[in-house]
């Protein structure tokens, strides 16, 4: 039972129950997980500290520090005073299981959560200068092609009457050359762009909705790691299928 709660606990402890904090969540599956290890007494008797460091993981790569230190300081305090009282014999190697390992594995998380703070942080930073990039670069091709387009159209409309052939010529040209810009710049955008999982999240939903599909898609999704970008083409991909080749009315 602990088992399966805990696991539960880290897999869901994101997103489910739904509307709920983060803390909300952890302090839920942690309660959950305490009552199953003070129940587990009745078999195992002061063993059952064991779980201790569980449940001090479970607050360390979830919660911030000193939220996490404070609640398992607290905790094996109080786990530590009822087994002296119960079973004073036991308390050494009980006090371990209760102080050394929990804070361990609660600075163990902390470290683990400033890694994934900062891997974010990073991969925010590289995609503001993408934006950059893109937007230099679609200036300056978007520059020269408007002004060229604006030129030539202007001396259209000043030859239709006087030279229609001419004219038409001109309004040719500009149609060519809005034509090479529109591919010039979709070629910078692919070329630069590497889709997010959160941002291709909100584009799914836009397009199904458009589409008349209801979405049924998270509201906030955590990075994917090395592997964002492939997951985030393969949603896109399996969006596109949807509103074309379904037919549904639910997604």
């Amino acid at each position: 039972m602990f088992g399966l709660v805990y696991f539960f606990a880290f897999g869901a402890g994101g997103y489910y129950p739904r509307g709920w904090r983060v803390e909300q969540r952890i302090g839920l599956y942690w309660f959950a997980l305490a009552a199953i290890a003070v129940l587990s007494t009745v078999f195992f008797g002061s063993i059952a500290v064991i779980f201790a460091p569980y449940l001090a993981a479970l607050l360390g790569f979830n919660l911030p520090l000193r939220h996490s230190l404070a609640f398992t300081l607290l905790t094996g305090t109080v786990v530590a005073a009822a087994t002296w009282y119960l079973t004073p014999k036991n308390i050494g190697w009980v006090l371990i299981v209760l102080f050394a390992w929990p804070i361990f594995l609660v600075l163990l998380g902390t470290f683990s959560q400033r890694q994934d703070s900062r891997a974010e942080l990073e991969r925010r930073l590289e995609l503001a200068r993408q934006r950059e990039d893109i937007a230099t670069d679609v200036h300056d091709l978007l520059g020269h092609s408007l002004t060229v387009i604006n030129l030539k159209s202007e001396l259209a409309r000043r030859l239709i009457d006087t030279d229609p052939q001419r004219a038409r010529q001109e309004l040719q040209e500009v149609s060519e050359l809005s034509r090479r810009g529109l591919a010039e710049v979709r070629s910078t955008v692919t070329r630069m762009r590497m889709p997010t999982f959160e941002g291709e999240i909100h584009a799914a939903r836009r397009a199904l909705e458009t589409a008349g599909i209801a979405p049924y898609l998270p509201s906030a999704t955590k990075a994917t790691g090395l592997y964002d970008a492939e997951f985030s083409w393969a949603l896109r991909e399996l969006t596109t299928n949807v509103v074309r080749h379904s037919g549904a009315t639910h997604c």
